[in-house]
C-alpha cells in the first residue's frame, strides 16, 4: 500500500493551525485553551474550534462556535451538521447525509473525510466507508492522526487487519497517546493470532482509558486468548460495573469453559440470550454444552428459537449435525453438515496470507489434484482456467521465503483460485464401513491399557477405504495449510461423506463403553508434502482420539516409520489449548523434564490407532514416494471432551 501524504493546503490562521497540531498530537487540553481565546477568521479556523470540541467532549465549545459563527462554505455549514449531529446522537441518517454533502464540497480536507467516516460508522454503513478508504490508494500523512484513527477502525469492522495495522502505527507516530489507535491494533493482532502482541496494546489502551467499554472488552478478549483466564473473570466483573453488554458475558463464559466451570458457561451463555442479545457465541457455546450434557431438549428449544441466526453460521450448523450424528441420524447430520460446508467453502472467508514453504506447498497440491481431477474429466471451464493461473503463478515464482507474504494482482488471483473449491465428489455408501475386528476385545485393551492406546489394523471395509480414498483424491476442499507442509479438509468444511459418518457412527456401536457414550466432536483429514516434516507433537481437545490411513502401503518407503509417535504422558489440565497445541518447544521440555517414553506405530495401509486423545503425540518421520497418488493421508475423528479450547 502507497503511504505517500496527500498533499492539501488547509485556510487555516497561524493560531489554529497550532491548534489542530496539539488537537492531532492529542494534546486536547491545550488545544482547547487556545481555542476558547483565539480570534477566528474563517470557516477552517471555526471548523478547527468544532473539532477541538467534538474530540474533548466539550458541549459548550462546539455550542458557542456554532451560534457566534456564519458559515460561508457550504461544506463547512454541512460539515459542522455532521460533527454536531455525532456529538448530540441526532438522527444518525441525517448526519451521514451532512457528512456526505461536506465531503463533496470539500473532499481534500482530511478532517472532513475523518468526520464522513464516522458518520457512515454511526449510521451502521461500514461496508460503505470501507470501500471510500480503499478507494483512496493512499495513506494519508502520519500527522493526520483522526483520520488514519478513523480508516483503521472502519478496516478493523471488516477484518482488514492489514490495513488496520498500517493505518494504526502511522497513527500512533504523532498521537501515541491515542487509545483508540491501540485498541485496532490490538484487534489486529488478535486477528493474525498474535496474542501477547494484542494483549500488550490493550495494556496501554487501558492505561489510559481504563473505564472505556471496549477498552475492558479488548483486555478481556486478549487475556483470554493468552490463557489468563482468572485475569480475564477480574476484568468482567470490573467491565458489568461500566457496561451491561451481553458480550461481556460471552467471554466470561468462555473463561469459565476454560477452567472447567460449565456450570458456570451455561448460566453466562443463557444471560447474554436473555438480555436479548441474539449473540452466535452465546448460541453455539449453548449447543455445544447441551451436547456434552445430553439435553436433546435444550438443543431443540434453541434451533427453533435462533433458526435465523444459526442458518447463516457454519459453526451453528456442525453442532447440529453433531448431535444429530449422536442419535445415530446420519440422514440428519448429512444435510447439517452440507449446509455448513456451503458457508465455510466460501472463498472470501479465507484471509490468512501464505508464505515461504506453506505456500510453495499448498501450490504444488493444488496443481497436483486440479491436475488430476483435469485427466478424469472432473473440471469444469473455472477449474480448468484455475489450474493454468497456478500452473503459470508456480512457474514464474521462484521459491518463496517465510518472510515473504503473496502480494499484488497475480498472487491474489492465485489465492482465490486455491481458495474456491472446484470439485467434491458425491460419494453414496450404503454398506458397512468398519472390517470384523474382535472390538469388545479391542475395548477390554484399552480399558486396561497404560497409557490407553489400541492398534487396529484392516480397520475398514475394501470398499469403504476405497470410496474414501477417492474422496480425498478428488475432493478439493484441503483449504487449511500448516508450516509443516500438510494441508487439512475438516468435517466442518466439506469433509463430510458418507463413509466417514459411517465409521463415526459404527465405532460408537461397537465400542460403547470406551466410544459410545461419547459424541463425535470434529474430525479432519490431512494430507501431507513429502518434501516437509508433517505435524510437531501436541494434544488434542477430547476424550478419545481415533488415527487412521488411507494410503496404499507401497507408497512409504520406510516401513519402519511414517506412522505416529505418542507418549506415555498427558498433557497437563492447568495449560492452555495454545500451550499444548501450539507450543512444540514447550512440549518438548516438559516431556524431556518429566522423562516421558514414546511408543512408535509404523505406518500400515488401513491402520487405525485409537488412544487417549490428550496424550501428548506426533507425525512420525515419513518416507513415501513422491507424486500426488503417494501423499500420505490420515483420518482423526475426535471424541468427546477432554481437554478444554477456547
Amino acid at each position: 500500500m502507497n503511504r505517500r501524504p496527500k498533499r492539501i493546503t488547509l485556510m487555516l490562521t497561524a493560531s489554529h493551525q497550532q491548534i489542530r497540531t496539539l488537537r492531532l498530537s492529542g494534546q486536547l487540553t491545550q488545544a482547547m485553551r487556545l481555542a476558547e481565546g483565539a480570534p477566528v477568521q474563517t470557516d477552517e479556523d471555526a471548523f478547527e474550534v468544532l473539532l477541538c470540541g467534538f474530540a474533548g467532549g466539550n458541549v459548550e465549545l462546539t455550542n458557542q462556535i456554532g451560534k457566534t459563527w456564519a458559515w460561508q462554505s457550504p461544506w463547512a455549514k454541512h460539515a459542522s451538521e455532521a460533527v454536531f449531529g455525532l456529538m448530540v446522537r441526532a438522527d444518525r441518517e441525517q448526519a451521514a447525509q451532512a457528512a456526505q454533502k461536506a465531503l463533496a464540497g470539500n473532499q481534500a480536507h482530511p478532517d472532513v473525510q475523518a468526520i464522513y467516516l464516522n458518520t457512515m460508522l454511526a449510521a451502521g454503513q461500514v461496508q460503505q466507508a470501507y470501500e471510500f478508504i480503499c478507494s483512496a490508494g493512499t495513506m494519508p500523512a502520519v500527522s493526520e492522526s483522526f483520520l488514519l484513527t478513523s480508516m483503521a477502525e472502519i478496516a478493523s469492522l471488516v477484518e482488514d487487519w492489514k490495513r488496520t495495522s498500517i493505518a494504526a502505527s502511522l497513527a500512533l507516530v504523532t498521537n501515541p497517546r491515542n487509545h483508540r489507535t491501540l485498541l485496532a491494533l490490538s484487534v489486529a493482532a488478535l486477528g493474525v493470532g498474535n496474542r501477547h502482541e494484542a494483549l500488550g496494546f490493550a495494556q496501554r489502551a487501558n492505561a489510559l482509558a481504563p473505564n472505556s467499554p471496549l477498552t475492558l472488552f479488548q483486555m478481556i478478549r486478549s487475556l483470554n486468548a493468552c490463557g489468563d483466564y482468572f485475569g480475564a473473570l477480574a476484568y468482567c466483573m470490573r467491565a458489568r460495573n461500566v457496561s451491561d453488554s451481553p458480550h461481556i458475558l460471552d467471554q466470561a463464559a468462555q473463561a469459565y469453559l476454560a477452567l472447567g466451570k460449565r456450570e458456570l458457561a451455561l448460566d453466562a451463555y443463557q444471560e447474554s440470550l436473555r438480555r436479548g442479545s441474539r449473540s452466535l457465541e452465546a448460541i453455539r457455546g449453548l449447543l455445544r454444552l447441551h451436547m456434552g450434557a445430553r439435553r436433546s431438549t435444550a438443543i431443540d428449544e434453541l434451533a427453533t428459537t435462533y433458526a435465523a441466526e444459526i442458518s447463516r453460521d457454519a459453526d451453528a450448523l456442525f453442532a447440529l449435525g453433531l448431535n444429530a450424528l449422536f442419535h445415530h441420524d446420519r440422514e440428519g447430520a448429512q444435510q447439517f453438515f452440507e449446509r455448513s460446508t456451503l458457508l465455510a467453502l466460501d472463498p472470501s472467508r479465507e484471509s490468512t496470507v501464505i508464505s515461504g514453504a506453506a505456500l510453495d506447498s499448498r501450490l504444488r497440491h493444488e496443481v497436483e489434484q486440479l491436475s488430476l481431477l483435469q485427466s478424469r474429466g472432473k473440471l469444469d471451464a473455472d477449474g480448468k482456467l484455475a489450474l493454468q493461473l497456478l500452473v503459470r503463478y508456480a512457474a514464474d515464482s521462484p521459491p518463496g521465503s517465510p518472510e515473504e507474504a503473496a502480494t499484488g494482482p497475480e498472487s491474489e488471483a492465485a489465492r482465490l483460485a486455491m481458495a474456491q473449491c472446484h470439485f467434491r465428489p458425491q460419494i453414496r455408501f450404503s454398506g458397512v464401513a468398519l472390517a470384523r475386528n474382535d472390538y469388545p476385545g479391542f475395548e477390554a485393551r484399552f480399558e486396561q491399557a497404560k497409557p490407553a492406546i489400541v492398534v487396529i489394523d484392516d480397520f475398514l471395509t475394501p470398499e469403504a477405504i476405497k470410496l474414501l480414498r477417492q474422496f480425498c483424491e478428488e475432493a478439493n476442499i484441503f483449504k487449511t495449510s500448516y508450516p509443516g507442509g500438510y494441508h487439512g479438509a475438516f468435517l466442518s468444511g466439506g469433509l463430510c461423506n458418507d463413509v466417514l459418518l459411517a465409521v463415526a457412527d459404527e465405532l460408537r456401536l461397537a465400542m460403547p463403553r470406551v466410544v459410545g457414550p461419547h459424541p463425535l466432536m470434529q474430525a479432519w483429514a490431512f494430507k501431507y508434502d513429502q518434501q516437509l516434516s508433517g505435524i510437531a507433537t501436541h494434544a488434542d481437545f477430547s476424550r478419545v482420539n481415533l488415527n487412521f490411513w488411507i494410503t496404499p502401503q507401497e507408497a512409504c518407503i520406510d516401513e519402519a516409520t511414517g506412522g505416529l509417535v505418542v507418549y506415555d504422558l498427558p498433557a497437563p489440565q492447568s495449560w492452555t489449548f495454545q500451550d499444548y497445541n501450539a507450543e512444540p518447544e514447550k512440549v518438548a521440555t516438559l516431556l524431556k523434564v518429566q522423562g516421558a517414553r514414546a511408543m512408535r506405530i509404523p505406518y500400515r495401509e488401513n491402520r487405525c490407532v485409537l488412544f487417549d486423545s490428550t496424550l501428548f503425540h506426533a507425525t512420525d518421520e515419513c518416507h513415501f514416494k513422491p507424486g500426488y497418488d503417494n501423499r500420505r493421508v490420515n483420518l482423526t475423528m475426535l471424541f468427546g471432551d477432554g481437554l478444554v479450547t477456547l
